[in-house]
């Protein structure tokens, strides 16, 4: 079911391994990241999020984050998506954007939403306001489960 919904291959900003498999993705929580370049929110959400995902997965890997574009071409997806530690659906894959939009429905962007272990359903729908809101990075871990 998860491959069904995610698919099995995601982007890196890896240059020795450009192409993850799904298989490779140590995969406890996922969280799935609506973005685009032009959209300055989203540039500021980026920083602060990268610095959570750096700090939660600093002795283990807790969760994983799979960047869905909705920049307007390949070079701003590139621009964009080198600013991000995890994972990507490769930008001209609109067939599984829209399959991953259909699950999540990001009325606006940055968005934010965890997936259930098989990706099946959406767990948490509000992770950027948890992020952004929490007082500390351990209250947003304990309100998206990360413990």
């Amino acid at each position: 079911m998860i491959d069904e919904t995610l698919g099995t291959e995601f982007v890196s900003n890896n240059e020795e391994e450009p192409v993850v498999l799904l298989q490779k993705i140590e995969i406890n929580k996922i969280a799935l990241l609506f973005s685009a370049g032009w959209c300055p929110p989203s540039e500021k959400f980026i920083e602060k999020l990268t610095e959570f995902y750096n700090e939660v997965n600093k002795e283990s890997k807790k969760f994983e984050i799979i960047y869905v574009s909705a920049d307007r071409d390949q070079e701003q997806f590139n621009e964009h998506f080198a600013k991000m530690p995890w994972v990507a659906i490769p930008f001209d894959d609109t067939e599984r954007i829209e399959r991953l939009e259909d699950l999540c429905e990001p009325e606006m962007i940055p968005k934010l939403c965890f997936l259930t272990r098989n990706a099946s359903e959406v767990t948490v729908d509000n992770a950027r306001e948890i992020i952004e809101k929490a007082e500390d990075f351990a209250q947003a871990m304990e309100e998206l489960g990360l413990n």
